[in-house]
């Protein structure tokens, strides 16, 4: 095969390459955690409400990532929730 037959036959981005911190903690997940983290984006997504009335928030869901030993923060949970990380940069 030539060079260029290859090179079209490969991933665009191998898995993981530059995908954002979140989605560094995301791989790791089983496959339970990654369904139970789905449905929580989706929870923060749809929570309408503003301010301490908000019941779910990337806050929220990035102080229960720390506290089972994931090294993540707000802003990188916020950014991904949001589609404004890297991950978005790959797929566009």
């Amino acid at each position: 095969m030539s060079a260029l037959s290859d090179a079209l036959k490969a991933p665009r981005h191998p898995a993981g390459a530059n995908a954002c911190k979140f989605m560094q903690v995301f791989n790791v997940l089983d496959e339970e955690d990654k369904t139970n983290i789905g449905e929580s984006i989706l929870l923060i997504r749809n929570d309408i409400s503003m301010g301490k009335s908000k019941q779910y928030s990337t806050s929220w869901l990035a102080k229960i990532l720390r506290s089972v030993g994931h090294d993540i923060s707000v802003s990188s949970v916020q950014r991904h929730v949001n589609k404004e990380c890297s991950c978005e940069r790959i797929i566009k």
